[in-house]
This record gives C-alpha cells, structure tokens and sequence, in this order.
C-alpha cells in the first residue's frame, strides 16, 4: 500500500514549503481545480491499482478487507463519477501544462453548452488566478476569477471548497481561521534547522494573513489626510491604471466585504515607480456609516530606485445599516518617473468604487 496526500491548493509551491516545515514524506500531489469534486477536507480515499476509488472514508474493517483484496478483483463499491465534456477533459490538460489561454477557451465552450456548471465555473475561477499570478497576468483577471467562484458557490452553495476559496479573499469576518498566518514560522523552523525554506512563487498578503475577527479593529488615533485640499495635480490615468475587485462575504447576513485596489503603469506610457520618494499612499473616506480597516494605507516601497511592477492593497469594509452604501470614495498619491526624459511626479487619482457585485457575464 502506498499513501499519498493530495491537497485543495490554488499555490502548488505553498504546499511544498509546509511539507517541508512538517517534514512530510507521503508524496504529496495539488488538486487546484478541485477535479476529484471534493466538497470538504479531510477525506480518506482506498483507489485500487486500476486507479477506481473504492471505499470514501472508509472504516478500520474496510481498510483490512481492501488490503486483503485481490489487485484485479471488481469486489467492492466503485464511485460513480460525472463523465466531463471533451472540452472540459483538454481544458483540464491545457492547465497541467500551463496553456492558460487555451484552457479558459475550454471551459468556456463547454459553459456555452452547460452555463450552469458548477464545476466548470470554478474551475474557469482558478485558472483566472492563475494567469493573474503569472507574469502575463492583469488585474482584471483576479476579479473575474472571484466572480466565477461566486457563481459556483451559488450553484452548489454544499461546496466547502470553493466557499475557502473566496474566504481566503474575502473579509475577516468571513474567515474560518488565517489561511497562511502559519508561513513565517515555517520559514523561520526550516532555517532553524538549517535548511533554505523552498521559494513561494506567489507570496501570501493581506487579505490571506489576517484571521477571523468579531468586528474591524478601529484604532482611536487620529489619521490626517495626506492632501486634504486636493492641491496635488491630477492624474487622469495617463500614468497609472487603478482597477478594483470586491470580495464579499460568503455569509449574507454578514455586512463586510474585501477591496482589493490594483496599481498598474500605463503600458501604452513609458512611466516608471519611483521609490526614492514617499511611498503610495491611499485615502478612503469613512463615510455613509462605513467601517473600514484602514483609512490611510501606505504600500512599501522595493529597494531598487525605480521599478515597474503591479501594486496591490486591499482593505476590510463593513457597514452598519442593513443595506450596503452604493460606493465608497477616496484617492491615492503616487511618485512616478517619466523614462524618456526623467522628469518625476506626484500625482493624484480620485477613487469611486461601487460597493456591489458583478456578474460572471
């Protein structure tokens, strides 16, 4: 017999660095698209040397009795499964190789056919975030990705899977536990032990550290706007594209959300971050009885002068009337440099971000 661990991960990498904290040595396989349809963790599974699953979660009798049983034996319980479309089977290939592109091509003629797939819906979610996690990526994607989830959870709202998968985005209220709170302190036993922990392609933050809460913490410090007269000059988006996603709740009755806020250098402009200056800062007004968890946010600036790479912050709302307020205002300040001739800027974009959710359409 040979036991092997499979784990419901959108970071493949996240996993092999708590093996190695754990010290593991099952091998260990990611299921990011959810393709065994798992609906809540941990399961045990008994699969034969034909690869059919022959007992879930089986009793301490139903493990002797599968141990004892012939390799080509049809004895025992064979788990019926949903045959899937072959464009949803190449669209599952297309991920294990990396053709993002050519996987959500998949998944979306199949949803043409089946617009009320579940699984589908999910699956098209993570490979969303994946090319949002990959150099190709754009902020876009990170919101289409958590509102094709929602549209999985809303068909299949049993689906405990795809509801951590939103949580982990999502509000602090809406947290079962921290989702990888735990990665510090396996960085810090592994070099204990003398080991180099292994290298997250994708770092966890914000939203994936904070754990559940019973309210948003509200510091009684006062916070002073850093332009409160508006003098700074505008940027119209010539510099910087600012692009937001809202993650809600998974809990109705719960008023809180997540806003994710994302910073992205004009491409069709030759601007550059500069870092030598005042860190980004962002503004939200807390107004129309909103809460938020931070109303001035200052992102941390990369040690290199200059640099080039996409911005993300996000921030918890909640609101204390029944019904959500409509948007929620602001403004960001950010340093930037013109490559042609080095000229740098500070400049500043108002923020109205609606405060609703948008279909997968």
């Amino acid at each position: 017999m040979q036991v092997i661990g499979l784990t419901q991960e959108q970071h493949p990498k996240r996993t092999e660095l708590f093996n190695q904290w754990q010290g593991l040595e099952m091998t260990l396989l990611v299921d990011s698209l959810n393709a065994l349809d798992v609906k809540a963790v941990p399961i045990v599974l008994l699969v034969d040397s034909s690869g059919v699953i022959r007992r879930r979660n089986p009793s301490v009798k139903e493990v002797r009795d599968f141990l004892e049983m012939s390799p080509t034996s049809n004895e025992g319980e064979v788990e019926e499964t949903k045959v899937p479309g072959q464009e949803w089977l190449q669209g599952d290939r297309a991920v294990l190789t990396g053709r993002l592109n050519t996987a959500m091509r998949y998944y979306q003629r199949e949803l043409v056919q089946d617009a009320e797939n579940a699984r589908l819906h999910f699956r098209l979610g993570v490979v969303y975030r994946m090319k949002y996690d990959s150099p190709q990526g754009v902020s876009e994607d990170f919101g289409i990705a958590v509102r094709h989830w929602q549209r999985a959870l809303q068909l299949d709202p049993n689906q405990y899977i795809w509801r951590r998968r939103i949580q982990q985005y999502g509000p602090v209220l809406d947290k079962p536990y921290p989702f990888y709170h735990w990665v510090r302190e396996a960085r810090a036993a592994i070099r204990a032990r003398g080991e180099t922990p292994v290298r997250l392609f994708v770092e966890p933050q914000g939203a994936e550290l904070v754990g559940p809460r019973d309210e948003i913490r509200i510091s009684d410090e006062a916070v002073n706007q850093p332009d409160p007269e508006g003098r700074i000059h505008r940027d119209d988006g010539s510099a910087v594209k600012i692009h937001s996603t809202l993650v809600p709740s998974t809990d109705v009755k719960q008023r809180g959300m997540r806003l994710h806020l994302f910073f992205e250098l004009n491409a069709a402009q030759d601007y550059a971050w500069n870092n030598e200056a005042e860190p980004v800062r962002i503004w939200l007004d807390a107004q129309n009885d909103l809460e938020l968890s931070a109303k001035l946010i200052e992102f941390p600036l990369p040690s290199m002068a200059v640099s080039d790479e996409r911005r993300e912050v996000d921030v918890d709302i909640r609101w204390t009337k029944s019904e959500a307020p409509t948007s929620v205002t602001g403004y960001v300040l950010y340093n930037v440099c013109e490559k042609k001739d080095g000229q740098c800027l500070l400049r500043r974009q108002d923020l109205e971000i609606p405060l609703k959710s948008m279909s997968t359409k």
